[in-house]
């Protein structure tokens, strides 16, 4: 169940004055964080999703990391060109595509476990630049049946390398839910 952010902290029984929120804005202040940005790309991919996303909560311990009602299992991956840290030029666009082994599951050997990829870009190239704005993200989708084609055993894949081996564009946040569902009815159908 989630939480509200009101519910104390307790010592013994009694209030110590300290509430979830509290412990939330702590940790959880620094969007751009590398840790913070892959969830926060992952909660603007199912808001994008809407009620088709059965995630009610994120799922950290699972293979991929959104699913739909209409069983698409999407993995999603963020990269910023500014982190959190001081910097002088820009960050390459790099994303984590490793194959893993689903401890949980039947499958033993590492795979790419999700049907579609979501690519999601922060161009925060100003340090003011602010993540809430959904207008700053770019994303892109790509079948995970591509994915393994192009990068076969990769554990990483620049930007620069899909756009070269994969004839996509970037969409928007307003039409992702429809470029998850068309490039995941694609792929199940073999029209790739």
């Amino acid at each position: 169940m989630p939480l509200t952010g009101n519910e104390d902290f307790t010592l013994s029984g009694s209030a110590t004055g300290r509430k979830v929120i509290d412990f939330w804005r702590w940790s959880s202040s620094e969007l751009n964080d590398n840790i913070l940005r892959a969830a926060l790309g992952e909660y603007i991919v199912a808001s994008a999703v809407g009620d088709q996303c059965t995630d009610r909560q994120r799922a950290g311990w699972r293979v991929y990391d959104l699913l739909t009602d209409y069983g698409c299992k999407i993995e999603v991956k963020t990269s910023a060109h500014r982190q959190s840290w001081s910097q002088s030029k820009p960050s390459a666009l790099i994303f984590d595509i490793g194959r893993k082994v689903d401890w949980d599951g039947d499958i033993p050997d590492a795979i790419r476990h999700s049907d579609v990829y979501v690519f999601c870009v922060v161009n925060n190239d100003d340090p003011g630049d602010s993540l809430l704005d959904l207008s700053k993200w770019d994303f892109y989708v790509v079948a995970t049946s591509d994915l393994n084609v192009i990068a076969g055993d990769q554990k990483t894949i620049s930007l620069s390398a899909l756009k070269k081996r994969l004839p996509f564009t970037a969409t928007g946040y307003t039409g992702l839910a429809t470029a998850i569902l068309n490039t995941f009815e694609r792929s199940s159908s073999g029209m790739e």
